[in-house]
């Protein structure tokens, strides 16, 4: 999911096109219906009946409201969480993380700690 939000940036806004670069630069890397292979280890990773990748879009970034759109962004990865879902998001802002991790909340209580990269 991405997170276009950088309205806390001080000096130079821009994070926000973060997801759509991601997007943009991602048919260069086509899986095509093989999955992904490696020349180095001589795999094929992400075979499509192994591993499935949905985009799920963006959060809903309202662009004069920060609590709202990390409500958004929560709400996203409360969604991906309860259908099982490995969660990424991609921002943004820094403050993307605060949202995230309020999601992960009720799940970690649950399921263990989780890893922000």
């Amino acid at each position: 999911m991405g997170a276009p939000q950088d309205f806390g940036s001080q000096w130079w806004a821009g994070a926000r096109m973060g997801p759509r670069g991601v997007r943009e630069a991602s048919p260069l890397f086509a899986f095509g219906h093989a999955g992904a292979y490696d020349h180095e280890d001589d795999v094929t990773d992400m075979e499509p009946d192994k591993v499935r990748i949905v985009d799920i879009g963006d959060a809903d970034i309202i662009h004069t409201d920060t609590l709202q759109s990390h409500a958004n962004i929560a709400l996203g990865v409360r969604k991906m969480l309860g259908a099982g879902a490995l969660s990424v998001v991609i921002g943004g802002h820094h403050s993307i993380n605060i949202p995230c991790i309020d999601a992960f909340a009720e799940d970690c209580a649950q399921n263990g700690p989780i890893h922000v990269v």
